[in-house]
């Protein structure tokens, strides 16, 4: 008997994640398409279908969703690196701030949002790791 990918707590908090994932793709998708830029709505629209499928499959234990689930939050420590060097050393000029300002949205303050997610992902990454390696010590004492 194997421990799942993710532990049920962690699952659910990942969940929560995926989901406001979700709807912060599915808003920038929205405010895209209200500024005449289809191409980014079209890309924010596939991330926002691809996180609540995530979301969805990881909530019904689905094993491959809970594995995906327990990659992605842990590359998110990349991102959490990556999210605070672009604030530290943002490039206002270059092409992901001029999108973000042709929508009306600050890049700094998307950034800072972005490295709050990216830690926050991080976080239960870590959480869930400890857990499962902790179920995977019980299981094996009990064999």
């Amino acid at each position: 008997m194997t421990a799942p990918p993710l532990p049920r707590r962690a699952a659910l908090a990942a969940c929560g994640l995926w989901a406001v994932g979700a709807v912060l793709a599915g808003a920038t998708g929205v405010r895209s398409l209200t500024h005449s830029q289809g191409g980014y709505a079209a890309v924010y629209a596939l991330v926002t279908a691809g996180l609540a499928t995530l979301a969805v499959a990881t909530y019904r234990a689905v094993r491959m969703a809970e594995t995906v689930t327990l990659v992605l939050l842990g590359s998110q420590l990349l991102g959490t690196v990556g999210a605070a060097w672009e604030l530290v050393r943002a490039d206002e000029g270059g092409a992901k701030a001029r999108h973000l300002d042709d929508l009306g949205i600050n890049f700094r303050l998307a950034v800072a949002a972005n490295l709050i997610y990216s830690a926050t992902a991080s976080a239960v990454f870590v959480w869930a790791w400890r857990e499962r390696r902790r179920s995977r010590g019980a299981i094996s004492r009990r064999s």
